[in-house]
């Protein structure tokens, strides 16, 4: 009997957790199917990049097409660098489990290429030539290189050889190298929102560096004062806003003495280039 009355207290509990984040933050069941939609790109910063084949890069498993089963190169996460960033050229060894053989003794050779608008315009700015001399010294090897390059479109090519000097694999991939811009931008759905209910807002990034954002919203007559709204519950996730990508669309509460009109809603923000959390803020409108 105890213990059922702990699995009820316990799912009571959640109900309520879930019922205050979905009042502050998250998006209800239906939300505006235009406006929420995922992974929509408002800057295509590797469309440049289209135009060259990828068909040499490594599989998403990280399987190498010889070689010990063990050995994995991933793909890297990001093709767009930023210049001076953390995450430069990335390109990193990885074992898919320790096997009983030891020796390998591979050699990898790397190269970071500038590649220009013409045919023959390549220029190779890095390279690096290292010995692996066993399987367990793969784990963790870095083939890439660091962000410290000019702004470009860059190839960077791997090509493992065995102690014979055969080349018994060989990798390329194409990276677009900007400069760190800030440009992140609150956006509302411009449906009229009723009063009393909630309208949706998302912050897109039209920046070159990953941005984060706060759930808790400030809104403002067109006099300036400020609008009360009450507490807001609202979790403690740092929202992700991504480089080039409309960011996933939440909630903001409308009073229900509002009257209609147009207002200004904000949120604060941040991401590497700001010195610190900065307002973002657009308009809506609140209905009859």
């Amino acid at each position: 009997m105890k213990i059922a009355k702990k699995r009820v207290r316990l799912r009571l509990v959640v109900f309520a957790l879930v019922c205050l984040l979905q009042g502050a933050g998250s998006a209800e069941a239906n939300p505006p199917p235009g406006f929420c939609r995922e992974n929509v790109i408002v800057r295509d910063y590797l469309a440049p990049l289209s135009k060259y084949s990828s068909n040499s890069g490594f599989a998403e498993s990280g399987k190498l097409d010889f070689g010990p089963v063990a050995l994995r190169v991933f793909p890297p996460r990001n093709r767009l660098v930023t210049i001076g960033g953390p995450l430069g050229f990335e390109s990193h060894g990885a074992l898919a489990f320790h096997p009983s053989r030891s020796s390998l003794r591979w050699w990898a050779l790397s190269r970071l290429i500038r590649v220009g608008k013409g045919r023959g315009d390549r220029h190779v700015v890095k390279a690096r030539r290292q010995f692996i001399p066993t399987i367990r010294s793969f784990q963790g090897r870095n083939f890439g290189f660091g962000p410290k390059v000019r702004p470009g479109t860059y190839r960077l090519e791997i090509r493992f050889e065995n102690k014979l000097g055969k080349v018994v694999n060989r990798y390329a991939e194409m990276f677009r190298a900007l400069p760190a811009r800030s440009d992140l931008r609150l956006v509302a759905d411009q449906n009229p929102v009723q009063p009393g209910l909630r309208g949706y807002l998302r912050v897109d990034n039209y920046g070159t560096v990953k941005g984060t954002y706060f759930y808790e919203v400030r809104i403002w007559r067109a006099d300036g004062s400020e609008l009360s709204l009450g507490p807001q519950y609202v979790s403690d996730d740092r929202p992700i806003a991504r480089p080039g990508y409309a960011g996933t669309c939440f909630q903001f509460p409308v009073p229900a003495d509002a009257p209609a009109g147009e207002y200004k809603v904000g949120v604060l923000a941040n991401d590497p280039v700001l010195p610190g959390p900065q307002l973002l803020a657009t308009i809506f409108s609140i209905g009859f």
